[in-house]
């Protein structure tokens, strides 16, 4: 088809523009320059429409949105014009072989098979495409109708219309499988009256009718554990065949969850005892398997293009710190303003993208993995999710034990105190901030003040502190960028007040440019009395309570004898407990939504969490109860 499209537009580019104006060379030339960038479109979205799930570039879903809502309305108006000309076919001679584009423009509206919806709201509108399929069917029709008995193209032509057909269809029935109301309807089982009551009731009082003595006896019912049963053997020339083969093992549980239903009994404790005796490696992978597949199914042709590609799992995350310095350098910027743009990109340019390593993983997995062992029934399930970052504390004894004992100390300078109610007496967007200026101060707490060079670290303590910063500005990302995704709360008023607070001290001291400098500058003011106590609540300013908080951590090396490893290593464990708390919060809707945004890692640990058995989404019943009369 392309080739066609080339063709005859070269061939006869020179007889159609001899001796025309440039008005009569527009008219002849646009439908041939319509098709072949409606040609051009496609081509793009076939090789980039399905990257987006694996790759994380905002350059790359920009390109694909313009293409996508492009190439549909290049096809729609290219056909316009072909019906318009077909009014007077013995105008152009080569109409014959230009009706043949009717339906080569058809198939370009059935869209490639790698993208069928750039977003979960265009699943909704399939009613819309539906309608579109039938004008656009007919007015294909009526340019072929025009063109009848004038070329041998015709068996051609009507081939490709029945082509454009079946494309145009699958797109639209690939938008309704997708669609909210139609996707939990593929899922959800068959009604289940249960057994038969009035039946056994009947039977019950005519065998008491009869004189019998009846009692109940219960029947207990076997129910066989999948996980424990053959499995297949993956194939060996297959890259990550055993997490394929899982991955599709456990397909339902990712299809229950993205639907807001309730995982069966046997389902939920097939897949927890299945992946608490597998490696932090493994459980990954088969967790980019199902996401990957999921996408398929929500924004592609998925019963054609299932991919070997799995989801990605990346880390967005531009530190308020370092937005407040505004040490990115930005091209253009006296134009946006001017445009009164700037201020909408602004946080954008300090957004990074990184791919999440796997020590991250390893430490991720290690702690859930430590939780699913109590993951036993649904009220202690509620409980797991419910933490977010005070089962860290209760593990390390850094949390108020009651509330007796926290009146023994000054409760304004007691370090456990502070420590504990920063995560306990707080919202979660106000602990967010908290903990993510806390973790900066007290990592350049430990910078001297000769240079800019940190102290030398162990190892352990390093890494610990590289996934506490990058967890701390991930956090930051979801609660400024993408506030739907975290519980509600009031996080971007609090950011902005406490960015407010950070731009007035550098004012009175624009000789700091650099993060370490800011850092030990506020470390260095007095915060003995509570800032509520001075300020008010009526800014929601959290710069100098993070500040107290940041003391009362580097309080732990001295007064608990801490090492500066396990100070690190238990801020990370506090911020996974804060992502994993934000994941079991986040709607199913809402993760679905990330999915062609290449990869959330707050999207894996979700679903990871789950195949750990820390969801309340299962129901607590094993099955019906089963009895049978007892007559004696």
């Amino acid at each position: 088809m392309m080739l066609l499209a080339v063709v005859t537009f070269f061939i006869h580019s020179r007889e159609i523009t001899s001796g025309k104006s440039k008005t009569d060379w527009w008219n002849v030339l646009e439908l041939r320059t319509l098709v072949l960038v409606s040609l051009f479109l496609q081509t793009m979205l076939i090789f980039f429409g399905n990257r987006r799930k694996y790759i994380a570039k905002e350059w790359l879903k920009l390109f694909i949105w313009l293409n996508y809502l492009s190439a549909d309305w290049i096809a729609t108006v290219a056909l316009g014009i072909l019906s318009n000309n077909c009014k007077f076919p013995d105008v152009d001679t080569n109409f014959a072989i230009m009706a043949i584009w009717a339906p080569f423009l058809l198939v370009h509206l059935g869209g490639p098979d790698t993208i069928t919806a750039y977003s979960l709201e265009d699943n909704e509108l399939w009613h819309r495409h539906m309608l579109e399929l039938l004008y656009q069917l007919a007015v294909a029709v009526y340019v072929i109708y025009r063109s009848l008995n004038r070329s041998s193209l015709n068996y051609v032509t009507i081939l490709i219309l029945v082509a454009g057909v079946i494309k145009y269809s699958e797109r639209t029935w690939s938008l309704r499988s997708a669609s909210s109301d139609e996707f939990r309807k593929s899922i959800l089982p068959p009604p289940d009256p249960g057994p038969n009551y009035a039946k056994f009731m009947d039977d019950y009082t005519a065998k008491k009718d009869e004189g019998y003595h009846v009692t109940l006896d219960e029947v207990i019912d076997v129910t066989l554990d999948i996980s424990q049963g053959e499995t297949q053997m993956p194939n060996p020339n297959i890259p990550d065949g055993e997490a394929l083969r899982d991955g599709f093992k456990f397909y339902n549980i990712p299809e229950c969850l993205f639907a807001d239903l309730i995982l069966s009994f046997q389902d939920h404790k097939s897949s927890q005892d299945f992946f608490q005796s597998k490696d932090w490696k493994h459980a990954f992978n088969v967790i980019a398997i199902e996401l990957g597949l999921m996408y398929d199914m929500l924004y592609t042709k998925s019963v054609l293009t299932y991919s070997k590609h799995g989801i990605g799992i990346f880390l967005k995350y531009f530190n308020l710190i370092r937005f407040c310095l505004k040490d990115e350098p930005v091209t253009c910027i006296k134009i946006q303003k001017f445009l009164h743009i700037y201020k909408y990109f602004e946080k954008f340019y300090y957004q990074k993208t990184k791919q999440v390593s796997e020590e991250l993983k390893e430490l991720i997995f290690k702690q859930l993995k430590e939780k699913s062992q109590k993951a036993t029934n649904i009220e202690e399930c509620k409980r797991l999710c419910a933490y977010k970052g005070d089962w860290v504390l209760e593990e390390r004894n850094c949390h108020i034990h009651d509330e007796q004992n926290s009146h023994i100390h000054d409760e304004k300078n007691c370090h456990i105190c502070v420590i504990s109610r920063s995560i306990k007496d707080v919202e979660f967007d106000h602990s967010i901030l908290l903990w993510h200026i806390a973790t900066d101060l007290c990592y350049y707490s430990e910078y001297s003040d000769s240079d800019d060079e940190p102290q030398i670290l162990s190892a352990a303590a390093l890494q610990s502190h590289e996934k506490s910063q990058l967890l701390s500005d991930y956090m930051l990302n979801l609660l400024v960028i993408y506030p739907f995704l975290l519980p509600n709360g009031i996080g971007q008023i609090r950011f902005e007040d406490t960015c407010a607070e950070v731009d007035e001290l550098l004012k009175e001291r624009k000789y700091i440019k650099e993060k370490s400098q800011v850092c030990k500058m506020i470390l260095r003011v007095n915060t003995t009395i509570p800032p509520s106590e001075i300020k008010g609540d009526r800014s929601k300013s959290l710069l100098f309570d993070a500040c107290r908080l940041a003391k009362s951590l580097q309080s732990l090396e001295e007064k608990k004898k801490w090492s500066k490893e396990q100070k690190w290593e238990m801020i990370s464990n506090v911020w996974v407990e804060m992502l994993c708390h934000a994941a079991s919060q986040c709607r199913g809707l809402n993760h679905a939504k990330q999915l062609s945004q290449g990869g959330e890692l707050l999207t894996h640990v979700w679903l990871l969490m789950a195949h750990l058995g820390i969801t309340e989404q299962f129901q607590i019943s094993k099955g019906h109860v089963r009895a049978k009369l007892n007559l004696s």
